[in-house]
């Protein structure tokens, strides 16, 4: 588990663990359509997220557009999912980035959580919670580059996850 915390939001913080071997991803997502899965969270596609920066900035960005009433999704945890990707369209990123029936790979991200609600997220999760070192290791970075639209160019010019953010970045300016 991780714990990022926030410069801009000094009473903000945002806990984070991955599951690998899933076997509950069907139950799971059933529960967040449904509008029941408790504690409230983020759940990502664990497939998706190579490195810890890109979740930062995103929650980062989540956290600023709540404090400003300026939330484009429902809740701060599905504004977090959006804007972990490239696309400006809400049913598109949460689609594209948040766990299908089949995932076996799930990052779990809950914003101020307690001890309780990280158990009870544990508990949810029919996996083997993973270091959270081992995120590059989980990561498919062919889906990652096609999702985010990064090019050959771009991946020798520059680091993977730097393209990521720049694209996380800009999508509002396309």
């Amino acid at each position: 588990m991780a714990r990022l915390s926030f410069e801009e939001h000094p009473k903000e913080s945002l806990h984070v663990m991955l599951f690998d071997q899933v076997a509950n991803s069907s139950e799971l997502l059933e529960r967040i359509k449904a509008g029941k899965f408790e504690p409230e969270a983020t759940v990502v596609d664990g497939e998706l997220v190579m490195d810890l920066f890109p979740l930062n900035v995103a929650a980062n960005k989540a956290l600023t557009a709540n404090a400003r009433g300026d939330l484009v999704t429902r809740s701060l945890h599905a504004e977090l999912l959006h804007n972990l990707s490239g696309s400006k369209h809400i049913v598109e990123s949460l689609n594209r980035f948040g766990i299908s029936p089949k995932s076996e790979k799930i990052l779990v991200a809950k914003f101020n959580a307690t001890d309780e609600d990280v158990g009870k997220l544990k508990e949810l999760i029919k996996g083997e919670e993973v270091d959270m070192q081992a995120l590059p290791k989980h990561a498919n970075v062919e889906r990652i580059k096609q999702l985010y639209g990064i090019s050959p160019e771009e991946t020798r010019a520059q680091y993977i996850v730097d393209s990521i953010v720049m694209k996380m970045a800009t999508k509002s300016m396309s």
